[in-house]
C-alpha cells in the first residue's frame, strides 16, 4: 500500500531534501519567500498612510501577527533540525 502525497506533504519533503546535509538557521527557510512578507508588509504600512481607519490598523496587526508567527516555526525548525536529522537519516 502506497502513501499518496499531498501538496502541503511533498512542500515538506522537498524543505527536508533542500536542507538536508546543513544547519539551518531561522532564516534559511525564508530565503524563497522572503519577497512575499516584504510585499505583504509594504502593502499594509501603505494601506495605513491611506486608509488610517481602525479597521487598517486591524488588518495590519493580523498582517504583523501572521509574519511573527511564520518567524517563530522557523525559528523553531532551525532548532529541532537536528533531531529531524537524526530521523530521516
Amino acid at each position: 500500500m502506497s502513501m499518496k502525497l499531498t501538496n502541503t506533504r511533498n512542500r515538506t519533503l522537498s524543505t527536508y531534501q533542500r536542507l538536508h546535509g546543513t544547519q539551518p538557521t531561522m532564516l534559511s527557510p525564508l530565503a524563497p519567500v522572503w519577497w512575499r512578507y516584504l510585499l505583504v508588509i509594504a502593502l499594509a504600512s501603505i494601506a495605513i498612510l491611506v486608509l488610517p481607519a481602525a479597521l487598517t490598523f486591524l488588518g495590519a496587526g493580523i498582517i504583523l501577527g501572521m509574519v511573527i508567527r511564520d518567524l517563530r516555526r522557523y525559528r523553531d525548525l532551525a532548532q529541532m533540525w537536528p533531531m529531524y536529522e537524526t530521523i530521516l537519516e
